[in-house]
């Protein structure tokens, strides 16, 4: 994490959308990585926004998701890990397609990197595509719904009660989705919108 959490974290503070509330989770992090945020957050105009919860212990990746989804005070939860990058515009993209139809999710697209490059440039113009019955598409091989997270921004009114299942250890952000998906009444897929960016890690487990 702390080889990549300035480009990330600096990728979610660039954002040209201006209300957004930053929800930090140090799920006991003991390699230097908070430390680095610190001093990034401190140095920013945007520190009032961030909000860094700390757990003594590692709690895990579920856990930590469900602090955000029980203490996020906005309309709508955007998650990220400390090794995803995204477009400035993401944000504002997204809630562009939010004004216009109050969609339960809206996702983008990605491109995969071997190395940080930065996401810079306008991203082109996309008219939001509605996805029709969105679980039945996310359950199907080679889905045209990404499994993950980190293209979706979910509404948490839809979200409820709904949390991570802190017994599953691997794909839970699958279980996540699927569950989700079957409550979705408005998706909106930004075809071609590149906003996110994964980067291949020697220690990744899976792709988008």
């Amino acid at each position: 994490s702390v080889d990549c959490i300035q480009a990330s974290l600096m990728s979610a503070l660039a954002q040209s959308y201006p209300s957004i509330e930053y929800l930090l989770i140090d799920d006991g992090c003991s390699d230097g990585t908070m430390d680095v945020v610190k001093q990034i957050v401190c140095n920013l105009q945007r520190e009032d926004d961030v909000h860094i919860v700390t757990h003594q212990t590692n709690m895990g990746v579920s856990a930590s998701r469900n602090q955000i989804i029980d203490e996020a005070q906005g309309d709508y939860l955007y998650f990220m890990d400390s090794d995803d990058f995204i477009h400035p515009e993401w944000f504002a993209r997204a809630i562009e397609v939010i004004a216009e139809y109050d969609p339960d999710c809206v996702m983008c697209d990605y491109r995969e990197m071997a190395d940080y490059e930065p996401m810079m440039g306008v991203l082109p113009p996309v008219k939001p595509q509605k996805i029709e019955h969105p679980f039945e598409i996310l359950i199907q091989k080679h889905s045209q719904i990404y499994p993950n997270l980190w293209t979706k921004m979910y509404k948490v009114a839809t979200v409820g009660k709904q949390r991570f299942d802190k017994d599953i250890f691997y794909v839970e952000d699958l279980w996540f989705n699927i569950e989700f998906m079957t409550k979705v009444q408005s998706f909106y897929y930004l075809l071609c919108l590149s906003a996110y960016m994964f980067q291949v890690l020697p220690w990744t487990l899976c792709e988008p």
